[in-house]
């Protein structure tokens, strides 16, 4: 099973999947999360992947149920999709100002400053453009990010008094 596959997955079949690598357990770790993806052909860092449990995990035990799974890849199937149709030119790459169409295809807008500041980060060895692992784990901060944000401001409005750009740049020099 390979992430870049066009048609859609079923649900059975991500059972099967997910089935594969649980080696009979009822959940994922991070561990056989990563190696699920990895035979996706997605070599996610391991930071991306504890995102992605995190995201995920109702229980909060930092392991991922079947259902959680199929959630998860739902999402990354969602990223991988906006990735796709920005890549105008069918190179595999995006450049920054394809980077602000993917995100602004799931309502992720973000001042150029910020963007910029994330596209350095997630761009691997300077090249001037993100390949598709890059990209998802960029998005994964950016929902990370926007939950976080979202919550702060939600549950204490006095809390934040910053702007969500302003907590992208705040955690990019975190990371």
């Amino acid at each position: 099973m390979v992430v870049e596959r066009e048609e859609s997955v079923h649900d059975e079949d991500l059972e099967k999947w997910f089935s594969a690598f649980a080696q009979g357990s009822q959940t994922l770790s991070a561990s056989s999360l990563r190696s699920a993806l990895e035979a996706a052909g997605l070599l996610l860092t391991w930071q991306c992947v504890n995102s992605l449990i995190k995201m995920m995990d109702g229980r909060g035990d930092g392991r991922i149920t079947a259902q959680e799974f199929c959630t998860l890849y739902r999402f990354i199937e969602s990223i991988r999709n906006s990735f796709v149709q920005v890549d105008s030119r069918g190179d595999k790459k995006l450049q920054i100002h394809d980077v602000a169409l993917a995100l602004n295809q799931y309502s992720q807008r973000l001042a150029f400053e910020a963007l910029s500041m994330l596209f350095r980060v997630f761009d691997k060895g300077s090249k001037g453009y993100l390949i598709l692992p890059e990209y998802i784990e960029l998005a994964v901060f950016v929902t990370c990010a926007r939950h976080l944000y979202e919550s702060c401001t939600r549950e204490n409005k006095e809390f934040i008094k910053i702007d969500q750009n302003a907590l992208i740049q705040f955690a990019v020099k975190l990371r």
